[in-house]
């Protein structure tokens, strides 16, 4: 007769055992990417769980790579035989801590592509690497635009044309958008035309336009077209620092930030007591970003004397507009304090200039001691020769 424990003890087994059979053979392999192209590196993933047996890359019925416990370095085999040499050989790896095994390929001449498995022991898995030629991932042949000026007045209506490359493998996703703008004017998914056109009204942000065209192969294509959108200049006065502070020897950078366009005609000036001087490229450079509206001067290696006024005169339309700033220029720090570290290395000097001090001061006060006891005795001799009625030795 069976006891419940005997039975129990059973049943466990019986679990495990079912456990163990049911996770077997569901090892898998991803890539990335998912889409490949000739001629562009991609890794396949074998995702294993715990690793006890032999593992196994084959490509195409052949055995590439094969690794056994303990998957160490040096004991692993690839094998090379029927690649071209003078072409990338795969890459593997083993990862016993996270139970999977890679392989980086770079699809080249070698023609890698087809059936891969990945083995271990009784378990597999297969990917099917398929890949397109490296001209057949989206690239742009031309973007366009009605009108075709760089120039144009605000409120313009401009239309757009990008058309991709007759080689990209479709279905494409394209968009074309502006870059100060959010969001896109357009964006197209998972098209089969070659050809996407779209309309908008040009506003005073904008500067750059952009098409993007990927179909999931290799990297986004992307162009871009400039537009110089004619505009009221404006002074924008919250976003400009009238005030600039530097150090000696440092840089003083102001900026003028304005909206519109055209703005480009501007002079930089310093002013002296009541007067405006135009400003030479002496320790000066300036400039003028047509996408951020910006008028930057910098004044290099600042001096004291360069404290003071500064102005920019920016000329548009027949107007002009004038930003004025200040530029203060502190000192450079000097520290009065003495580090333990250069107190230390100036005591020997100091003890030494201390000794050689004292060594005179001594022999300053012997001398003049000696010189006072030798004068006190000759007076006092000079004084008992008169009392004896002798004469003095003349010195």
């Amino acid at each position: 007769m069976i006891s419940k424990f005997t039975a129990m003890t059973f049943c466990c087994m019986a679990m495990a055992i079912i456990f163990v059979l049911g996770t077997q053979g569901e090892i898998s392999i991803t890539s990335e990417p998912e889409k490949i192209t000739k001629h562009s590196l991609f890794t396949l993933t074998c995702y294993i769980g715990k690793l006890t047996d032999e593992v196994r890359w084959i490509c195409k019925g052949i055995t590439r790579f094969s690794c056994a416990s303990p998957y160490s370095a040096g004991l692993c085999l690839i094998n090379t035989k029927g690649l071209l040499q003078n072409y990338s050989s795969p890459t593997y790896d083993i990862n016993t801590t996270a139970g999977l095994s890679t392989v980086d390929i770079y699809m080249d001449d070698n023609d890698l592509g087809g059936l891969w498995t990945c083995q271990h022991g009784s378990d597999s898995s297969t990917y099917n690497v398929s890949y397109v030629d490296f001209d057949r991932r989206a690239s742009i042949t031309s973007f366009t635009s009605s009108p075709s000026s760089s120039n144009i007045n605000v409120g313009t209506t401009i239309t757009f044309t990008c058309t991709v490359s007759s080689t990209t493998l479709l279905p494409v996703n394209v968009s074309i958008s502006s870059e100060k703008r959010e969001g896109n004017l357009t964006y197209v998914i998972n098209s089969s035309s070659r050809t996407f056109t779209v309309s908008t009204v040009a506003q005073c942000i904008d500067y750059r336009f952009y098409c993007r065209a990927y179909n999931g192969y290799g990297t986004v294509a992307s162009t871009t077209l400039y537009k110089h959108v004619k505009c009221p200049v404006k002074l924008l006065h919250d976003k400009t620092n009238t005030t600039v502070n530097a150090t000696v020897g440092s840089s003083g950078v102001f900026y003028a930030y304005y909206s519109g366009y055209p703005g480009s005609s501007y002079t930089w000036y310093r002013r002296l007591s009541d007067d405006e001087v135009e400003m030479s490229s002496y320790r000066t450079n300036w400039s003028l970003n047509y996408g951020c509206r910006y008028i930057r001067l910098q004044i290099v290696n600042v001096r004291l004397q360069d404290a003071g006024q500064y102005s920019v005169h920016i000329n548009a339309s027949g107007k002009v507009f004038i930003v004025r700033f200040k530029l203060n220029v502190n000192p450079v720090p000097i520290s009065n304090s003495v580090t333990e570290e250069q107190l230390s290395d100036i005591q020997p000097f100091i003890s030494a200039a201390g000794f050689g001090i004292g060594i005179a001061v001594g022999v300053i006060i012997t001398l003049l001691v000696q010189g006072v006891v030798l004068l006190v005795s000759r007076i006092l001799k000079s004084r008992d020769d008169k009392d004896k009625g002798v004469k003095p030795k003349r010195l």
